[in-house]
């Protein structure tokens, strides 16, 4: 079975609002895959230590498309909005060593957010220039 990986839209497909994907896919490698075929969604690339989280089924070919063409409401189907509705502006703003206030409606997006500012917050080392004073 072919696999798809979707990294940062993960949770986009977990959630099923993520309805279609765009590819930079090489014309050889993108005539591999074919409307109605069911490949392994994994989390991230498994050469990156990814793991399959559900199975895809394609509802086209593969085809090429200019970004500029691209309508406004797949933007939206690719996942993106449903990112920024779990914390990715607090995430971002974690990562960047700045406060950020977070307001969640679903109890479910906001144990999301909580989990992924965590690991943000864990893996990003900020030093302000309070923190380099000499103490007394």
């Amino acid at each position: 079975m072919n696999i798809i990986s979707f990294a940062w839209t993960t949770p986009a497909v977990k959630a099923k609002v993520k309805t279609c994907t765009r590819r930079d896919w090489k014309d050889d490698y993108a005539r591999r895959f074919k409307a109605g075929q069911h490949l392994s969604g994994y989390d991230k690339n498994p050469r990156m230590g990814g793991k399959p989280f559900q199975e895809v089924i394609l509802t086209q070919d593969p085809y090429r498309e200019r970004y500029c063409d691209v309508p406004d409401s797949d933007w939206i189907a690719e996942g993106f909005a449903y990112l920024e509705s779990i914390g990715s502006e607090a995430y971002m703003a974690v990562k960047l060593g700045r406060k950020a206030t977070l307001i969640e409606l679903k109890p479910e997006y906001f144990n999301v957010a909580v989990a992924n500012l965590r690991k943000a917050e864990a893996q990003t080392k900020v030093i302000d220039m309070f923190s380099l004073e000499k103490q007394p």
